[in-house]
């Protein structure tokens, strides 16, 4: 998903690190295929700048600011979801019974 305006990921930590450098999300758009979401920002040229400090590591935020955006973004994630109306798609969902976590508890 490229635009020349905008920055997409589906990195979630990375996401989470552009919301706490007080970047906005967009939207997040599921993609079907993969199971996996793209998290869309305005401000590419920023975004871009900022990714390059997250990934060679010179970045610094609050741990606990990133740890609730991280939550945050895996909430926005379930809730679209969960929900059949939104975008007008309704991706493949399991009967609580049938997902469980790794230490084997249902979700």
């Amino acid at each position: 998903m490229k635009d020349a305006n905008r920055f997409t990921t589906k990195d979630l930590h990375l996401s989470a690190f552009l919301v706490v450098s007080f970047l906005k999300v967009i939207e997040i758009v599921p993609d079907n295929l993969s199971g996996e979401s793209w998290f869309i920002f305005e401000d590419c040229d920023k975004c871009n700048a900022l990714e390059k400090n997250y990934w060679s590591q010179i970045a610094q935020v609050e741990p606990i600011a990133y740890i609730n955006a991280i939550k945050t973004l895996k909430q926005r994630i379930l809730r679209y979801n969960a929900s059949p109306s939104i975008r007008g798609g309704l991706r493949k969902r399991t009967t609580t019974g049938q997902r469980r976590s790794k230490l084997g508890i249902n979700l």
